[in-house]
């Protein structure tokens, strides 16, 4: 057996290397042959570590040689070693450490000659977990940590620049610290052989592809170099348990699982994944593989179990709480567990996210974020894929932590030709990590900050905004839950039953239809609009106004289909006063729509459209204004006014504050000024928001 190093800093990843006596058809199944290392520390520190098979790979062109990517039809590697066990871990606490390995197979138990390592104190931070206010993340060492950066699923090697090399490097130096990275679609542990480079390397359920595993060491190297920490997405339920396009014959969905029947595997229907005892024994043993070969790493933030589920079954919220369990037991340092879904309301997965340690959304809504929290108090919330426009993506990212979230969204990254490489995110991540930079994110206590009595003022004295109403009801195939919604003067209407989708006549659409009735009160003339984002069939969007039609627009073309860009938006008028607005499909097939926008409808100065939201905890504050006039999507609700508004913040410790004013969007400071804190809150003014602010606050006096 060798130890490699035999003296190690904390964190430091230590590997034993060693081989057994005899070998195995399936080294990779722990019924057949188990290895662990036991080992302890100083005090009562113990570690139990599985052991894993690995066949040594090194890279076989110049390509993959240079570069780190994701594609494993054109990445080329060759063996470079004998197989053998390792043990890989760390050590947390300084000190001499004693261990031996213990293996057991059906002959029976044999057990090593004991090995030690000498632990040396270290800076390192330690691993990730809750932080105690379960608001924001922490390391071991209680330095807070606000996770910053992209969702880079992959990285195809189209180029020199198509690489996690490149994009881990350019994160780094914009201040990022965060990648969610994908181990599935068509970079799965097991699989079924394929026809070219590292998929030839697959051998079908139990087994795992020593090239792609290889990869991912160089994957996890890179970020460790770089100071980056990754969310690892393990499996993905849109496509390995049927693609969104039908074809699930396919290699890269059902047609080619390992765990279908039809290629050797336990199951008939990608449904029994949850429930068929072979194939969770199965899942149960790669993910032992899985935190075997990478627990030790402290740059793995979080094992996401699958990506973008579906509503929840009995079957699958039970597969969750075995599985979690499971990785908790085998996974010694105990990184978070978390698991993602498509839904926009958390809560239609209660059990689920029940059994996980971090509550994750995709493309959250600042609505779902609010439901969220609600619904699991206690549990971090982690957006793990979050909007390409760039101008949603500046308000989420500032949002979202301010409302719940343990960071930013961490925006979908799709190669070099993506909105993240053409329209300036990198910046963002600056802006935001400067933002957030400061923030004691391990305060035992975070308060939301309120602000009871905002005004606003206009040049030229009152006027009427718009209201924007998002439909929060996203649920393929399912009826939503209320027709009527009553539209009050500020615009707060409650979106949780507004369907996105109006159902047609069809036999199988029927079932699912109720179109909303908008009740309204219109303080004087004005417009309702509704945008039309996509169709399928024949679609005819019907508006009636107090049951008369006033609209009847059929959306030219055939098959699923986008509405011809300058018809996206659909308006009629409306005049001052009470009304009854419906808005229906009359075509046979289905229509997805949102926003509505009710224009003229909100008194300015009443009920002002702006947005503050604010984050406090010891001694340093965060606060973001919007005008959310100015951050209507195109245009529908004309030219956005300036307004002046004045506020009191409340949340606030009493004294004086220093308050720096930057621009969300650059990240560039416009002014800073002192203020104090009073018993009623902390008083601010500003002036010409025509878009939205930001600013960092720090106590500097009593």
């Amino acid at each position: 057996m060798s130890v490699d190093p035999a003296r190690v800093a904390q964190y430091e990843r230590v590997s034993l290397t060693f081989r057994l006596g005899r070998d195995y058809a399936t080294p990779f199944d722990p019924a057949q042959i188990e290895v662990n290392a036991e080992i302890q520390g100083p005090g009562d520190q113990r570690l139990l570590v599985p052991a894993f098979w690995i066949e040594p790979q090194e890279p076989a062109d110049d390509f993959t040689t240079a570069h780190v990517f994701t594609s494993p039809g054109v990445e080329h590697y060759r063996p470079a070693g004998e197989a053998h066990w390792q043990v890989r871990f760390t050590l947390t606490k300084p000190g001499t450490w004693q261990g031996r390995v213990r293996a057991r197979d059906a002959g029976g138990e044999s057990v090593s000659d004991e090995f030690s390592v000498k632990c040396v104190p270290d800076d390192a931070p330690g691993y990730l977990q809750a932080a105690p206010n379960r608001h924001f993340l922490c390391f071991d060492s209680g330095t807070g940590f606000v996770p910053v950066g992209f969702c880079i699923a992959w990285a195809r090697g189209r180029s020199d620049r198509d690489t996690y090399d490149d994009y881990f490097r350019r994160l780094t130096a914009a201040g990022g610290n965060t990648v969610r990275v994908w181990m599935c679609h068509w970079a799965w542990l097991e699989w079924t052989k394929g026809s070219s480079g590292a998929l030839l390397a697959y051998d079908g359920a139990g087994r795992y592809n020593q090239q792609v595993a290889y990869n991912f060491d160089r994957i996890v190297a890179l970020a460790e170099k770089h100071g980056l920490y990754l969310q690892l997405c393990l499996s993905n339920a849109c496509w390995e348990m049927g693609r969104p396009d039908g074809k699930n014959n396919e290699y890269d969905s059902w047609g080619g699982h390992p765990y279908n029947v039809k290629n050797g595997g336990p199951c008939q229907e990608p449904e029994e994944i949850w429930s068929n005892e072979d194939a969770r024994q199965l899942y149960r043993n790669r993910l032992r593989y899985l935190a075997a070969r990478w627990a030790y790493s402290p740059n793995i933030l979080a094992w996401e179990l699958w990506n973008e589920l579906g509503s929840e079954s009995d079957a699958s919220a039970r597969w969750h709480h075995e599985m979690a369990g499971y990785l908790r037991s085998v996974d010694p340092y105990q990184h978070p567990v978390t698991t993602s879904t498509w839904l926009s309301d958390v809560r239609e997965l209660p059990r689920t996210f029940a059994a996980m340690d971090l509550v994750q959304l995709h493309y959250a809504a600042e609505r779902s974020i609010k439901l969220a929290r609600e619904a699991f108090p206690s549990k971090p919330l982690i957006i793990g894929e979050g909007p390409w426009d760039r101008k949603a993506a500046v308000r989420s990212a500032y949002t979202s932590p301010l409302l719940g979230a343990a960071g930013p969204p961490l925006t979908w990254h799709a190669g070099p030709d993506s909105p993240v490489e053409t329209e300036g995110f990198y910046s963002l991540v600056t802006s935001v990590a400067d933002y957030w930079r400061g923030f004691p994110a391990t305060a035992d206590k975070v308060t939301r900050l309120t602000v009871p009595n905002l005004r606003a003022e206009t040049p030229g004295g009152p006027a009427y905004a718009p209201v924007v109403i998002e439909p929060g009801f996203n649920t393929w195939l399912k009826k939503a839950g209320q027709a009527e919604f009553v539209v009050p003067p500020n615009g707060a209407v409650e979106t949780v039953h507004l369907s996105d989708r109006l159902y047609g006549s069809n036999a199988d659409r029927a079932p699912f239809r109720n179109p909303p009735i908008f009740i309204v009160d219109y303080p004087v003339d004005g417009t309702f609009s509704v945008a039309i984002k996509e169709v399928s069939g024949p679609a005819v969007l019907l508006i009636t106004l107090d049951d008369v039609e006033v609209l009847c627009y059929t959306v030219p073309g055939e098959g699923r289909r986008p509405a011809p860009a300058e018809e996206t938006w659909q308006t009629i008028r409306v005049p001052a006063g009470k009304h009854r607005i419906r808005v229906d499909n009359a075509g046979s097939d289905w229509m997805a729509v949102g926003p509505f926008v009710l224009g003229n409808y909100r008194d300015l100065v009443e009920h002002p459209p702006v947005t503050a939201l604010g984050l406090a905890a010891d001694d340093e504050a965060r606060i973001w204004i919007a005008n959310d006039w100015a951050s209507t999507a195109n245009g529908i609700t004309g030219s956005a006014k300036e307004i002046t508004v004045q506020m009191t913040w409340e949340g606030l410790v009493p004294g004086e504050w220093l308050v720096v004013w930057s621009d969300p969007a650059t990240g560039k400071t416009l002014r800073q000024e002192t203020c104090r804190a009073e018993r009623r809150g902390l008083k601010l003014k500003v002036t010409d928001l025509r878009d939205q602010v930001a600013a960092k606050l720090r106590r500097i006096g009593g």
